[in-house]
């Protein structure tokens, strides 16, 4: 199988030798390495720019600093090989201080239900099949910072995803892999965004109305610019209180949220 890694470059190139040479250091048969700037596009342009150019039928994303650790390739190339109901697979991977292994970030194993109240799943250490990007279109550039997180919630609401627990596949400079960055309250405004779009029942925007809340209260506390104002934050308290109770959501926010709601479909990879 030709396996293609895309690598979109949208700040600095630092890193982005590191993230060669674990590629060279795998052992799967033929491997192309995209590397795709996109400083002026944005991360997800840029992503979607890579995929474009991708000629591989197993598809992988690796920003500049991240890595594969072992037989990454090796590994998930086994799950495919086991048949074409293996679409999506991916592992462990671990944060890293310099070149010291740090904490791992938290995977598990795959339950849609638990996608929708965090992100499971680590980007440097997944791997898609291209007919997955030819079904669910590629990735949503109306998003700045939590596409990544859409694209599996798209993804995973109609398949199933691989998971393999046995070893370390990717690590990356700490904190860059998170598809919500947890003291980000713009990336949890946007997961909440998300989530609103796919869930059925309260609990999920619950938990992401509260995330919201709290990283506002906490960025306030750090900077004289409140990231929310006060008003919105009483409104985003005041529905965390009703959903967590309610017994029936029919996904109907009110208009406070501003969700992103755009209808446009989602362009496919051509």
């Amino acid at each position: 199988m030709r396996v293609s890694i895309v690598t979109a470059v949208t700040a600095s190139e630092a890193g982005l030798e590191e993230t060669r040479r674990s590629i060279e250091r795998q052992s799967a048969a033929v491997v192309e390495h995209i590397v795709e700037p996109g400083a002026s596009a944005g991360a997800a342009a840029a992503r979607n720019a890579g995929l474009r150019r991708a000629t591989g039928e197993i598809i992988a994303f690796l920003d500049p600093g991240d890595r594969f650790e072992g037989d990454a390739l090796l590994s998930a190339l086994r799950h495919f090989a086991a048949g074409p109901s293996c679409r999506v697979v991916f592992g462990r991977a671990a944060e890293r201080r310099g070149q010291s292994m740090g904490p791992e970030y938290r995977t598990e194993p795959w339950d849609y239900r638990n996608l929708l109240l965090r992100p499971i799943c680590c980007r440097p250490a997944m791997f898609w099949r291209r007919d997955v990007f030819t079904q669910f279109g590629v990735f949503d550039e109306r998003f700045s910072l939590a596409f990544d997180y859409e694209y599996w919630l798209r993804v995973g609401e109609k398949i199933p995803f691989a998971y393999e627990r046995s070893s370390l596949w990717a690590s990356c400079a700490a904190g860059e892999a998170r598809a919500v960055k947890p003291d980000d309250p713009a990336a949890a405004e946007e997961a909440l965004d998300i989530v609103a779009r796919y869930a059925k029942t309260s609990e999920p925007v619950a938990h992401w109305l509260r995330e919201v809340c709290e990283c506002s209260a906490q960025a306030d506390r750090m900077t004289a610019h409140p990231a929310l104002g006060g008003e919105r934050r009483r409104r985003l308290i005041y529905l965390t209180t009703l959903l967590a109770h309610s017994e029936h959501y029919q996904l109907e926010l009110p208009v406070e949220i501003q969700l992103r709601t755009d209808p446009r479909p989602i362009p496919p990879l051509t």
